[in-house]
């Protein structure tokens, strides 16, 4: 289950950071994606959670927040070491 709802807000994030005319196509090829399915919930990874960070940290870092970007990087560097 929390593997679904950091797809989801990861595809909400690529929402944001994409522009009008493409941000259906992102969202889809995001959620669609058969790689993202497969290791997410077939192969039971858990590689979505530090890409969840990332995608987010992209999102501050079009707003101009480094602070917040550098720590949300170091919270996903810091969780893919963590969890493996």
């Amino acid at each position: 289950m929390p593997y679904l709802v950091l797809d989801l807000l990861s595809g909400y994030s690529i929402l944001k950071l994409v522009d009008n005319h493409h941000k259906e196509f992102a969202f889809a090829l995001w959620i669609l994606n058969p790689i993202v399915i497969y290791i997410s919930y077939i192969f039971g990874q858990i590689d979505i959670i530090p890409t969840f960070f990332v995608i987010f940290a992209l999102h501050y870092a079009r707003k101009v927040y480094p602070i917040l970007l550098i720590l949300l990087i170091i919270l996903s560097i810091s969780m893919l070491s963590y969890l493996f």
